[in-house]
């Protein structure tokens, strides 16, 4: 009887069962899928879910129209022309706005949007896009590049944005420099039209979105939660297909319309798909899926945008896929399964502690990945900031398998795995062999390796790595693996290269070497760091309007003699300007207009110059670097330049002052004044130094300088000065104010000089007085002439005794003393008699003896 009634009740069961499947495949409802683009790989998922019937046997009719420019997927969705769509993070802003946007599954858990440029251009990172020409498109990734501008303290304004025309004819042209484009897409196309590309990823700048986001609408989700889910469902096995069967879904596209027509291929639809791989991530995470705290982390970069509230709410904004599905047929399936779960949970309840333990434990098995994942989070943090990643050589399948770190410092796309010998090729040719040489050593012999070499990215860009690499054994002790690290020392190596240089153009400047040296060393020294550059001096001459040659080394000689005199203007204009020039490419540059002709015919192609300046930002010459292609210098570049045009700008004043100085040390050592310099301490002003006597010291005194440097000027003229002068010469440099004296020195053979001093103090840029010049001008024979016109005027010429003018004036100056102090005083005459009748009877010449005779006595 149990056993007739279990029967039937299975029957009954399954009949329901039947029923209910029966009804789903004849219900068939139609949705409308809006792709964010044209037919590519991009979307294989889709097709392949139709195709394979994915679709159908959820109920769903399912029409995939194609994206263009002119219908935007938000647009589309939020008019109700289509009921699901494709889009970016942007998605996030609308939502915050108060658009009813659902976020369902994302399709690449890394955003594979990037700035795509052609590599002869130079644009490697964002420092790069400074002054280019950008073609974006608002909805098509934009908002990311202007989170990765900020995130590097870039601003926007410093470009020129301009409307996405989405022809990559463009870029090929040069109508723009850069474009915004998918990593998988468009840098493969330009590869296939021959031509290589470069790329900026957002990935490596601490900007890291989701990409090709399903969504729909709140309206869509509340109305038919089961057809979302449903959906989801199909979607999901139609990208698993799509990825297990490459070849079928590339011949399903290249047949879809308009695929060819746009040139595209098998074999770019295959290189599409195998692209994708590392974005998508299907092997690491279920396909679409999504974590609400990253979606956070974007929303707060948008905030810093200026884009979205710095307060927002995103509930809602993310599907969680725990919809109560409502179907009849769903509910008496749900009753059937509670009866069984309760006759069940009786049998369980004698097991309920171990499940307790098992939660417990699983609880705290949580806690430490929880722990680990934030401690891995922490470490990619450090690393991305150090330019620091990991790798792994697996021995068994020849692969490295790279850190995300690793593969941006390539300039490769996160998730790829080289092979050790596409490893190895990615090594500068000179350091190939030592770096082959390191890891089979490190394989055979276990020998762990530190190494500094230079590498290749993708793009062609050189840059320097710090290689470590040790081996991993298993539990027999075999090696088994090799992992490692790899950090960027690119800019570790360029400021040492600078040091370097600075250090030996310093050298070379203390010791005297001449300039014209000094010039082509710094000349060998920059185009050592940059192997394509020829680097070019060019001196500004006297008149300041024409440039001379200084300096070349690869410079075309003939190119070289070609510019030497050239007028301030072409390769000279950076020394118009005072600021750097930039020409990409000579024949379209406008400032290159009258030298074009000439840099092309020796084959020069791109030349940036960079003005070499004084420290009072006076013009003194110009550095000009040269390259066979067009090129736009990197920041890195620049920085470098910018340090050897400082430390040649010094060398070259130093060159000029020298000449100066030699010329006025010239032209005071011919003076027929002495020139005394006295070096004067700050806080002891009275304990002067000679630091300077010129060659007239030597002529007019006949005694060495070189006895008398360092001495006190006081030891020259202390002897024979008088007093009251040396007072007044202490006073004066007591209260650092100018005097004009007279003292005296004397020569070798003692014999006393007269020396006419003038002294001034000099001041230093703080207004302090550090050093006093003299000038002192010999008047000894202009003393000597005073006094024989004295002795003329005032004196006898025969006896030597004073005459009447000097008798009058001493008696007058005697009368106004007594006068003054009223006393009196006496005037003594002396009379020889008979003078005259000596004088007349023995003749004048007796007369004059007499008279010697008679002042000698009086004396």
């Amino acid at each position: 009887m149990k056993r007739g009634f279990t029967l039937t009740l299975c029957k009954c069961l399954l009949a329901w069962l039947c029923l209910a499947l029966a009804t789903v495949a004849v219900a068939s409802e139609h949705i409308k899928l809006q792709l964010k683009w044209r037919h590519q790989f991009q979307f294989a998922g889709y097709y392949a879910a139709q195709q394979q019937g994915y679709y159908r046997d959820e109920g769903l009719d399912v029409e995939i129209i194609e994206g263009s420019k002119d219908k935007p997927p938000l647009k589309q969705v939020l008019s109700g022309q289509a009921d699901y769509s494709i889009g970016d993070s942007e998605i996030l802003v609308s939502r915050i706005s108060g658009k009813p946007l659902v976020a369902l599954a994302a399709v690449f858990q890394h955003s594979p949007y990037v700035l795509l440029s052609l590599n002869e251009s130079g644009i490697y990172q964002p420092e790069d896009l400074i002054g280019k020409r950008i073609m974006m498109s608002g909805d098509q990734g934009g908002l990311q590049f202007k989170a990765m501008l900020l995130k590097q303290n870039i601003d926007i304004r410093q470009m020129t944005i301009l409307p996405h025309s989405w022809h990559l004819q463009d870029l090929i042209e040069g109508k723009v420099d850069v474009i915004s484009a998918y990593a998988m897409d468009e840098p493969v196309q330009l590869q296939q039209m021959g031509y290589s590309p470069a790329i900026i990823s957002n990935q490596g700048y601490g900007v890291d979105f989701y990409g090709d986001i399903l969504f729909t609408t709140e309206r869509e989700l509340a109305m038919h939660p089961e057809r979302v889910e449903a959906f989801l469902r199909a979607t999901k096995k139609g990208w698993a297909y799509a990825f297990n069967h490459k070849e079928a879904m590339v011949a399903q596209i290249a047949r879809l319309p308009g695929v060819s027509k746009r040139g595209i291929t098998k074999q770019t639809l295959m290189q599409e798909a195998s692209l994708m791989v590392p974005y998508v991530l299907s092997e690491v995470v279920p396909w679409g899926h999504m974590n609400e705290d990253r979606w956070d982390a974007i929303a707060s970069t948008f905030a810093e945008l200026g884009l979205i509230p710095a307060q927002y709410n995103l509930k809602g904004f993310v599907y969680q896929g725990d919809v109560l599905v409502k179907r009849p047929y769903m509910l008496w399936l749900t009753r059937g399964v509670a009866i069984l779960l309760l006759v069940l949970g009786v049998t369980f309840l004698w097991n309920l502690q171990i499940r307790r333990q098992v939660v417990l434990r699983t609880q705290a098995l949580q806690n430490e990945i929880d722990r680990r994942t934030q401690a891995e989070y922490l470490l990619k943090v450090a690393g991305s900031v150090a330019k620091i990643g990991g790798w792994v050589i697996d021995l068994k399948t020849n692969l490295i398998h790279w850190s995300d770190e690793v593969a941006i410092l390539h300039e490769m796309p996160p998730g790829y795995s080289p092979t050790v010998e596409e490893g190895l090729s990615m090594f500068v040719p000179e350091y190939q062999a030592l770096m082959c040489s390191a890891i089979r050593q490190c394989v055979d012999e276990g020998v762990p390796y530190d190494l500094e070499m230079e590498k290749i990215t993708a793009n062609g860009r050189r840059f320097w790595v710090r290689a470590m690499g040790r081996p991993v054994r298993d539990g027999e002790g075999k090696i088994v693996k090799l992992q490692g690290s790899l950090q960027d020392i690119t800019a570790h190596k360029q400021l040492a290269a600078i040091k370097q240089g600075q250090d030996r153009i310093q050298a070379m400047m203390l010791a005297d070497v001449a300039l014209p040296d000094i010039l082509h060393a710094a000349v060998l020294l920059i185009e050592q760091q940059f192997a394509d550059v020829s680097c070019a001096m060019l001196l500004l001459d006297k008149e300041g309007q024409h440039l001379r040659h200084t300096a070349s080394a690869r410079l075309p000689a003939a190119y070289a003699k070609a510019i030497d005199g050239i007028e301030l203007g072409a390769c000279g204009i950076a020394a118009l300007t005072e600021g750097r020039v930039i020409a990409e490419d000579i024949s379209t540059h406008p400032l290159w207009q009258q030298c074009c002709e000439l840099a092309i015919t020796h084959g020069l192609r791109a030349c940036w110059t960079m003005p070499i300046l004084s420290r009072s930002r006076r013009v003194l010459g110009v550095l000009a670097m040269y390259r066979q292609q067009r090129h736009s210098p990197p920041v890195a570049e620049l920085d470098f330049i910018d340090s050897y045009a400082q430390i040649l700008g010094l060398a070259i004043e130093r060159e000029q002052s020298d000449e100066q100085l030699h010329l006025l040390r010239n032209g005071v050592s011919r003076l027929n004044d002495i020139v005394m310099i006295t070096e004067s301490p700050l806080h002891a002003p009275m304990q002067q130094k000679i630091v300077f006597l010129n060659e007239a010291f030597i002529r007019i005194t006949g005694r060495s300088v070189d006895l008398l440097g360092g001495i006190s000027p006081f030891e020259l003229f202390q002897e024979a000065t008088p007093g009251r002068e040396l007072e007044r010469i202490k006073d004066a440099f007591q209260h650092m104010r100018p005097v004009k004296t007279e003292v005296v020195t004397v020569n070798q053979d003692g014999v006393g000089i007269s020396l006419e001093m003038d002294a001034l103090p000099l001041l230093d840029k703080g207004g302090l007085v550090t050093h006093w010049v003299a000038v002192l001008r010999d008047v000894t024979e202009r003393k000597q002439a005073d006094a024989q016109i004295r002795q003329l005027a005032y004196y006898d010429t025969m006896t030597g005794l004073p005459n009447r003018m000097l008798l009058q004036e001493k008696l007058a100056s005697h009368v106004r003393k007594a006068m003054r102090k009223e006393t009196g005083g006496a005037l003594l005459f002396i009379d020889i008699d008979n003078f005259k009748t000596l004088n007349d009877t023995h003749g004048h010449d007796v007369g004059d003896a007499l008279l010697v005779e008679v002042a000698k006595r009086i004396r």
